[in-house]
């Protein structure tokens, strides 16, 4: 019979041996899965929905501008003329 020792001596080596192989491979996955992570994100077109993205929100925001140049234009036309309307002559009937 073996001694216990052996044994508990025995199951540690096996364990740090199977823990080191699994950091081991787990750094070397690791620049390997960003490899594979970009090039699905390319073979997807995540870059270019991220893209579209921007060009949506950067026409929203030109969009949100613009309605405020036209209210200011409006506003601004409303003050020049005092609130008035035109005068409707009544021979028009």
């Amino acid at each position: 019979m073996k001694k216990p020792g052996t044994k508990i001596i025995t199951m540690a080596l096996t364990a740090l041996a199977v823990c080191g192989l699994l950091l081991a491979a787990g750094c070397e996955g690791s620049q390997a899965k960003k490899d594979i992570t970009q090039t699905v994100e390319q073979a997807v077109g995540a870059e270019t929905a991220k893209k579209g993205q921007q060009v949506k929100q950067e026409a929203g925001q030109i969009m949100q501008q613009e309605m405020e140049r036209a209210k200011q234009d409006i506003n601004a036309g409303t003050e020049d003329n005092h609130g008035a309307v035109p005068n409707e002559s009544p021979e028009m009937e």
